[in-house]
């Protein structure tokens, strides 16, 4: 690579990470000419990442990152900037073993190994030199673990992390955030964090972050002059670099700052008191980042209520993961929920048993709130309810934004459980409110028909009134079965019910239990579980309807390692049928003019024959998540 456009690129990444975002925004139109002209696409895709994140438009920025990684996948400073989107969109870390996975780690994995690389076919001072360099440039990725940690509340690993960065490169940014770190750890360490406020000044008298803790710690200890210099000091810089947020921020310091200092003249000990209490509850909320955490969020919530802006492709969703007691229960630090489905048919979308983490799921997804036009319930236990509620909350508080009402289908179970609640919601906010009846056919648009199936399979409110679902979809000359059981137990007779859904049919499996395996003792043809339908049935519905597409959702999660073996021996035992295991994220795509399914490769966004589809685990021991990919993307 160029020299000038490595020492460019460094300067930018350092200035960066050292908050100094003028410095960086001056250099960054040049150095992306340069990496231009030098023929340099990941680097020019970098600093064109590295510019939207500057300016808070971090999806752009994660997408144009993700397209520099395809490019150099061990380029580290991607990887750097990587994590620090992924953060800024709020996606901290519950756990040790995921930031053993995270990108900060995996880039300080490629700097040690290129620099050892290096360093060992070194020939010359000046290649040890900068094998030396390339090592130490890992103080940011330890840096920003330590910030990250910090955000989360990690302070005593925040603490070992800033060390580390510390030891390889002192930096003014890494010892202001390991002074945050040891204010709040157990105890409290003010007089180290104190220092470390000072070394950083004296590393960088214009390290803002840095002279406004100083300034909090003052008024700590009582010394408002001190915390008053050193607040205008901060004022400055922060003017200086356009941070308007900021200014505010320490306008309201001096405001109570000066309002202290009146209350001490006056000799009001208890109202200066008063004043120093919430001074320390202020720098809390600011220190640990709170407001940016909640514009974080806020900024998510807007993405998702808004009107459906662009055109859905005709497509099914599986937006669930396990059954019913796993989301309500799931192992500490693990990313496992429960959900639903969603069905989106020339141009009608249609919310299916919006479980827990339904609308999360659907937020990961890409899909909003205007998207939808109908939900739909099949029975009235948690898992299949649970989001409900905040769909409907969400679309009550929204509905002027949506400019469009949303009509509610449920069973006489879950009319039972919401009726006075449903009744409460504006029904100028909802459309329709109906029932299913079995066998009573619902057109939901002028090209979608639902179908209720009578199931069997008590919930809290019934013992008999649970419903599966078939769908007819037609447009354009073609057209389409979908059926989904719901849960229900297996028997000849709801067999045959979903006996037309021959395109797709989604079945719920639970759990499996031995006597299932038992084909001596329990020939086939027999119901074993009392209200699911287990392996068995599962394989009597997929065996005798054959559809071309078979998903296999809700499994218990104790059979998490297994269910893409699972899929992959229904697939080779039952020849023309495609089975796939259920997850949040699988998409199968329906054409529009002419009659095929496809399912969407979750890595090169291709849509792909479903006999090409390969269902893996993207996680480790506590990541038991699913991704669809072309075979040719397997590795």
């Amino acid at each position: 690579m160029n020299q000038d456009l490595v020492e460019l690129k460094m300067r930018i990444l350092e200035a960066v990470a050292e908050g100094d975002n003028v410095l960086a925004r001056a250099e960054l139109g040049a150095a992306a000419d340069l990496a231009h002209a030098a023929g340099q696409p990941s680097t020019e895709l970098l600093l064109t990442g590295v510019n939207s994140y500057l300016n808070g438009e971090y999806a752009a920025a994660g997408a144009t990152l993700e397209e520099a990684l395809r490019l150099a996948p061990d380029d580290p400073d991607i990887l750097d900037f990587l994590g620090n989107v992924e953060s800024a969109l709020g996606l901290t870390w519950a756990s040790c073993d995921e930031i053993a996975e995270s990108r900060y780690t995996r880039a300080i994995v490629m700097r040690i190994k290129v620099a050892r690389d290096q360093a060992d076919g070194a020939g010359t001072e000046k290649a040890a030199r900068q094998a030396r360099n390339l090592f130490e440039e890992n103080w940011r990725s330890y840096y920003f673990i330590g910030r990250n940690l910090n955000l989360v509340g990690r302070h005593v690993e925040a603490v070992n992390a800033l060390r580390e960065s510390q030891g390889l490169r002192p930096a003014s940014a890494a010892l202001t955030e390991l002074g945050i770190a040891l204010e709040h750890t157990s105890p409290p360490d003010f007089e180290q964090a104190k220092q470390c406020y000072r070394d950083a000044v004296k590393l960088n008298p214009r390290c803002s972050a840095a002279l406004f803790n100083l300034a909090v710690a003052a008024v700590r200890d009582g010394d408002l002059d001190a915390a008053v210099r050193s607040f205008e000091e901060a004022t400055r810089l922060f003017e200086a670099a356009g941070d308007a947020e900021g200014t505010r921020i320490i306008e309201n310091h001096l405001s109570l700052l000066a309002a202290q200092q009146s209350a001490r003249r006056n000799r009001d000990e208890k109202g200066a008191q008063r004043l120093w209490a919430f001074e320390v509850v202020v720098s809390a909320v600011e220190t640990l980042h709170l407001l940016e955490m909640a514009e974080i969020r806020q900024a998510q919530l807007g993405k998702f209520t808004v009107a459906a802006g662009r055109a859905v492709p005709d497509s099914f969703w599986v937006l669930k993961r396990w059954n019913s007691y796993s989301p309500m229960l799931p192992r500490p630090g693990t990313g496992h929920t429960g959900g639903g489905y969603f069905l989106s048919w020339r141009g009608h979308g249609v919310v299916i048993d919006p479980g827990v983490d339904f609308v999360r799921n659907m937020y990961d997804c890409g899909l909003v709130l205007g998207d939808i036009d109908a939900i739909v319930l099949t029975h009235a236990h948690a898992d299949h309810t649970h989001d409900l509620e905040r769909l409907v909350t969400l679309v009550h508080q929204y509905h002027e934004k949506l400019a469009k009402t949303v009509d509610v289908y449920v069973t006489l179970g879950v009319a039972a459980k919401f009726a006075s609640w449903l009744s409460q919601i504006k029904r100028g906010n909802l459309g329709r409110v109906e029932m299913l009846n079995p066998g009573h056919p619902l057109a939901l648009s002028d090209h979608l028909t639902l179908v209720p199936v009578a199931t069997d399979h008590p919930d809290l409110m019934t013992e008999t009134h649970s419903a599966g679902l078939l769908l007819d979809l037609e447009g354009d000359g073609v057209h389409y079965n979908v059926g989904i059981t719901g849960d229900t137990k297996w028997t000849a007779e709801i067999q045959n019910r979903f006996m037309p859904a021959t395109d797709l049919l989604v079945v719920h499996v639970g759990t499996i239990l031995p006597t299932e395996l038992d084909t001596v003792g329990h020939p086939l043809g027999q119901a074993v579980h009392e209200h699911h339908l287990g392996l068995r049935g599962v394989f009597e519905l997929l065996c005798r309807i054959r559809p071309t597409i078979g998903v296999v959702s809700e499994f218990g999660e104790e059979h998490d390692v297994s269910r893409p073996h699972i899929d992959k021996a229904l697939s080779f035992a039952l020849r023309g049928t495609t089975v796939l295991t259920g997850d949040v994220g699988l998409e199968i795509r329906m054409g529009r003019s002419e009659r095929w399914l496809r399912v969407v490769c979750s890595k090169c966004h291709d849509l792909i024959d479903p006999v090409d589809v390969v269902s893996v685990s993207t996680g480790g021991a506590e990541d038991s998540s699913l991704r669809y990919v072309h075979t040719k993307c397997v590795g």
